[in-house]
């Protein structure tokens, strides 16, 4: 890579830090603009990872800057200092998001070891980007898709009516808003379909309670009067005979008192 063509990747890199789309999510920098009249020390900057791996050095970024001839960030005197132009206030937050879904399209299919400046070459060629961003799984691999936001609206719309291929294969495209809803409902969908099935265990177990308690009465009612054992009505019935030396005794008394 030639100085030329490092300057302007840290120039692009340092407008991005003040654009309108990483100021509306960059909690961090916002806090640091607030700290100093906007003003934010250009060592901070080098302990940006993107930043860092181009340039450890002050005074490149400041040379940088320069040659971009941006309206954008201002140096201050001493070169030690940068921050956005008062020139270029940020805009209402709740009109810029509406404005920036509508500049932003969705495109998968990239393949997996693909890195930001492969992406970036591509997708800037369909016009001028404001920024891009690579889909991430859980675990920090790229998932083959990436956010493009655009400057102008009529670039996203364009990108979109156009046939995609990269490396030979097919691109998937959505315009973001269409994407978002697509994504929205299905897992509306997915969470109306769990909690249908909870509801539905629930009714079961319900069912079953209910059963149960029935079942419980019935055999208390029963055991209200319960039978007696085969053995105790045996006992009841039969008499137990007299063993043959007492009958033999009974006969003869009657005898000897009719003799």
């Amino acid at each position: 890579m030639t100085n030329t063509e490092l300057n302007e990747k840290i120039a692009s890199q340092m407008k991005y830090y003040f654009s309108d789309y990483n100021l509306a999510r960059d909690k961090f920098m916002k806090e640091k603009m607030a700290e100093d009249d906007g003003w934010i020390p250009l060592h901070v900057f080098l302990t940006f990872k993107k930043l860092a791996a181009m340039t450890s050095d002050p005074q490149v970024l400041v040379e940088s800057i320069k040659a971009s001839a941006t309206d954008l960030i201002e140096i201050d005197e001493s070169g030690s200092k940068i921050r956005r132009s008062p020139s270029k206030p940020l805009p209402d937050q709740s009109v810029y998001q509406e404005e920036a879904i509508q500049k932003t399209v969705h495109i998968k299919g990239f393949p997996l070891d693909s890195t930001f400046d492969q992406l970036w070459s591509f997708c800037s060629g369909f016009g001028d980007l404001e920024s891009l961003q690579m889909r991430k799984t859980r675990k920090g691999g790229f998932k083959g898709c990436v956010l493009a936001v655009f400057k102008d609206k009529a670039d996203a719309a364009k990108i979109l009516e156009v046939s995609l291929k990269y490396n030979d294969k097919e691109l998937l495209k959505e315009a973001e808003k269409a994407h978002v809803e697509r994504r929205q409902a299905f897992f509306n969908k997915k969470r109306n379909g769990k909690k249908n099935a909870r509801k539905n265990e629930e009714s079961e177990e319900s069912k079953g309670v209910k059963k149960l308690k029935v079942d419980k009465a019935e055999e208390s009612e029963e055991s209200e009067e319960p039978e007696e054992s085969e053995g105790v009505e045996k006992l009841k019935v039969e008499e137990p005979e007299e063993p043959e030396g007492v009958k033999k005794l009974k006969v003869e008394n009657i005898v000897s008192s009719t003799a």
